[in-house]
């Protein structure tokens, strides 16, 4: 976060809220009623499920962080199992990964909300744009399926726009926990054997694995 890049400054706080000022013209608080606004018109929109999902595959991979491990069927397991147990708590929630600004832009103005809040700090998406109700473990695989994913952007995936997802995992004792999956354009995600979201079945209802290649 632009708080722990910050801890150099005098008032790490103090210097990320009047950076994110000179960037959106908003200070912090302003921007959390705006997102507050976006949210509540994204959950009026109709939603669409999206099922059947590879994100993430038993294999040698390395993340953002240029970290590299076997992932293996036990690790895919681990994920499955803390994620039926309620962990994390909050969810994990469906977000726009690490897009161009100009298809960022695109996605915006299909939900009709502003640009920033699809992009959000560093390219890691901000907003909530579904979230991940089931994951099972299938053939070294690990697919998740999306609920309440807004019609819009259910279309975009169904029209081909997002060709695949990346994740976003945390590590509890070495153990791999899902907190995050992001949507990705023309980006090439690091876990390269998945299907892709165009396999997907669309129903009417901390580090990152993409841009990165495996070892």
């Amino acid at each position: 976060s632009c708080v722990a890049a910050n801890q150099d400054k005098a008032s790490p706080e103090g210097f990320c809220a009047w950076l994110e000022h000179q960037t959106s013209g908003k200070w912090p608080s302003e921007n959390a009623i705006a997102e507050s606004m976006v949210t509540a018109k994204l959950q009026a929109m109709k939603t669409r499920q999206v099922a059947g999902v590879e994100i993430f595959s038993i294999g040698e991979w390395t993340d953002s962080g240029g970290k590299t491990r076997d992932w293996t069927a036990d690790d895919i397991s681990q994920m499955v199992n803390a994620f039926n147990g309620g962990t994390p708590n909050s969810g994990v929630p469906l977000k726009v990964g690490h897009t161009s600004d100009g298809f960022n832009a695109k996605v915006a103005k299909a939900l009709g909300v502003p640009s920033m809040l699809i992009s959000g700090d560093n390219g890691n998406g901000q907003i909530r744009l579904g979230s991940v109700v089931s994951l099972e473990q299938q053939n070294g695989k690990l697919l998740a399926t999306f609920n309440n994913v807004p019609e819009p952007l259910a279309d975009l995936i169904e029209g081909g726009q997002f060709a695949s997802v990346s994740v976003e995992m945390e590590l509890d004792d070495d153990k791999p926990l899902l907190t995050a999956v992001a949507l990705l354009g023309a980006e090439a995600p690091a876990v390269e054997n998945l299907a892709g979201l165009a396999q997907a079945s669309i129903h009417s209802k901390a580090r990152w694995f993409s841009k990165v290649k495996p070892v």
